[in-house]
């Protein structure tokens, strides 16, 4: 889930953007919950809206889970 979308100011031709996210992991009985935030710089070309970079930043409290995290999109 992405939440608390932010457009934080411009950069060049594109804007920076700013949001929150929760992404949950499920394996067999266990779940786990992974929260942090996304920055990207979006430009506006042809017509629509793109990604040129993004960053994803998780709000850990502690290290012991930093070791189930695969992959976040």
């Amino acid at each position: 889930m992405v939440s608390n979308v932010v457009v934080e100011g411009q950069d060049g031709d594109g804007v920076v953007v700013s949001a929150a996210f929760i992404v949950w992991r499920f394996r067999g009985k266990r779940s786990d919950c992974n929260v942090g935030r996304y920055d990207y710089l979006r430009t506006f070309a042809g017509g629509t809206w793109a990604i040129r970079s993004k960053r994803a930043t998780r709000d850990l409290a502690t290290l012991e889970d930093a070791a189930s995290v695969s992959v976040i999109l």
